[in-house]
């Protein structure tokens, strides 16, 4: 399983250069300025970037996304791996979207939605092998979507490959079959001083301002933006932790042990 970071701006970038895994996933939203500009000038240093096409981050914000402008990008930058532009709220919508990406050249990654009716999987999985699963954060009945997800894709094609947004729940990702998951909780330890820190088989919260006193830092004003670049790879390499773990239990108890037993009770 391949585990990107999602970011935001330039210094989101930079701690990952050191890292043993640098997974970049990168929203549209943010594609401009700063961000575009080294993107497009240190995109070898990373090992996979991934577009995501901001759908939610423009809704939220108010401001419109032109399916045209999305493409021109994509084609301009020559990204390789990317999402599907999905309409808010609206599966058809999403699903034509698709389908005009498709006669334009692109070939996007579908975004399905854990509330949006299982015959667009069907759709989606007529025409891929690369599929993507949102709203599956706060979602209370998790379990139930995902063993339809999966066994869906079990009956329309074992060898689909699937990417979790915004999903590192430990006991959710060691269960299904994922083929990669993004995440940006790692930007908690600078936008809110919280940490966690990984201890072999799960992440345990930690006083941010204390546990660095033994690196030697000395926070001023209760503010850690002066030690940004140094706590955003401190925690990076945390989930780098998580995800080796993760495969490490795969590979030993099989894909997906809790998967299998749920989808037996059906």
């Amino acid at each position: 399983m391949i585990l990107y970071f999602a970011v935001t701006t330039k210094d989101d970038f930079e701690p990952m250069e050191s890292l043993s895994q640098k997974n970049v996933l990168l929203s549209f939203y943010y594609y401009k300025n700063q961000v575009k500009d080294y993107i497009d000038s240190h995109a070898s240093l990373y090992d996979n970037i991934l577009i995501d096409s901001g759908a939610f981050s423009f809704y939220n914000s108010g401001k419109d996304i032109q399916l045209s402008d999305y493409e021109k990008a994509l084609k301009e930058s020559n990204f390789k791996n990317y999402f599907n532009l999905d309409v808010i709220g609206d599966a058809e919508g999403s699903y034509q979207n698709y389908l005009k990406m498709l006669e334009h050249g692109l070939n996007p990654i579908p975004v399905f939605h854990a509330d949006t009716p299982i015959e667009y999987l069907e759709k989606y999985l007529d025409l891929t092998d690369f599929i993507s699963v949102g709203g599956l954060v706060g979602n209370n009945n998790i379990d139930s979507n995902l063993n339809g997800i999966f066994n869906m894709i079990e009956k329309k094609n074992p060898s689909t490959k699937v990417h979790g947004l915004g999903l590192t729940k430990v006991s959710i990702i060691k269960s299904y079959p994922f083929y990669s998951v993004d995440s940006s909780s790692y930007c908690a330890v600078t936008k809110f001083a919280r940490a966690s820190r990984w201890n072999k088989t799960n992440f345990k919260s930690i006083d941010t301002m204390e546990y660095f006193q033994n690196y030697g830092i000395k926070f001023k004003d209760g503010s850690t933006s002066g030690y940004r670049y140094f706590l955003i790879q401190w925690q990076m390499n945390q989930y780098i932790q998580m995800i080796n773990y993760v495969n490490e239990y795969r590979e030993n108890k099989g894909t997906a042990d809790h998967y299998i037993n749920q989808t037996s009770l059906f």
